[in-house]
């Protein structure tokens, strides 16, 4: 069967893939937002990860007969991660981040400083039968985000579909993640889908539930101490309607939408200690009805493996 045939099976339907011996399959532990993509699976890391996002918007007025509204919206997002092997299969990976969001207006500018929303999951590795050419392997998990960053109630802002400016959501959302890693000689590709099951917080605010998914094709070179591994692929980002008041489901029409980007980016590798970059281009937006579009994002880290 051809390989990218195969991976979609497996995508659809992950319980019937064989389990025999682990592998250290240069692969993939983007098993929760902002884990990446990191070589040396079988092996436990821990780092920090920079973020760097912006958005410009458009919307209504509040006010009848007043001209649209403008702003900027600028997300810088610094993370503490890891992942470590908790037993035979089972891996635990963690966030933490520390979140600096700023939402500029015309005549005012309000700005977000704090810990965010932690975030845990455990995964499962199905290794896959391989040979001396080709290595896989299929990754599942699932885990919690905890509402351990700040939220302080609906703004006008959100009522108009701004992006949300707030270091957390104050809800406990459900994550789930699948993933698959196929390495061929010195070239491989990596599929990846994430989903966030969102529940209402306390102020019955309802993010809208989230689907990722990630594709990626990705080489490695260099010697047994120093490795490069460039990577091109694409990402999409598909967000349902958000409710102001989930209780007596109020709908917030102007949330929700999708995004897809082009990634670029490259990973260093010497010895244990690992450096990433990645570039990500929007090409396609339509979101919150159309008033926020989403600028290039940034991202970095650095990491060491143990």
């Amino acid at each position: 069967m051809h390989l990218f045939s195969r991976a979609l099976l497996l995508l659809a339907a992950f319980s019937s893939a064989p389990k025999v011996d682990a592998c250290d399959v240069c692969g993939t532990s983007a098993s929760i937002p902002g884990l990446g993509f990191l070589p040396q699976f079988s092996k436990n890391f821990a780092g920090i990860q920079f973020q760097y996002a912006s958005a410009e918007s458009k919307h209504p007025s509040l006010f009848t007969g007043k001209p649209d509204e403008e702003s900027q919206q600028t997300y810088v997002t610094t993370l503490l991660w890891g992942r470590y092997h908790i037993a035979k299969h089972f891996q635990l990976a963690g966030i933490l981040p520390y979140i600096n969001n700023d939402n500029a207006e015309t005549e005012q500018t309000t700005d977000s400083k704090g810990l965010g929303d932690a975030s845990l999951m455990v995964n499962y590795s199905f290794p896959l039968k391989e040979s001396i050419k080709e290595k896989q392997l299929l990754l599942a998990g699932a885990g919690l985000k905890l509402p351990t960053g700040k939220y302080t109630g609906a703004s006008n802002a959100e009522r108009n579909g701004l992006p949300n400016v707030q270091t957390g959501s104050g809800s406990w959302d459900i994550l789930m993640n699948i993933n698959y890693t196929c390495k061929k000689a010195n070239w491989g590709y990596n599929l990846d889908l994430t989903g966030i099951l969102t529940r209402p917080n306390q102020q019955q605010y309802k993010f809208g539930n989230r689907l990722n998914a990630n594709a990626v094709i990705f080489c490695t070179t260099g010697s047994k101490w120093f490795r490069i591994m460039p990577q091109a692929g694409l990402r999409c980002e598909y967000a349902l309607h958000d409710y102001d008041n989930y209780s007596k489901k109020w709908l917030n029409e102007k949330t929700g939408g999708m995004m897809s980007f082009a990634s670029l980016g490259t990973q260093l590798l010497y010895k244990s200690y690992g450096l990433k970059a990645n570039l990500h281009l929007p090409f396609y937006q339509n979101y919150a009805a159309g008033y926020v579009h989403s600028n290039p994002r940034y991202e970095g880290g650095l990491f060491i493996i143990f």
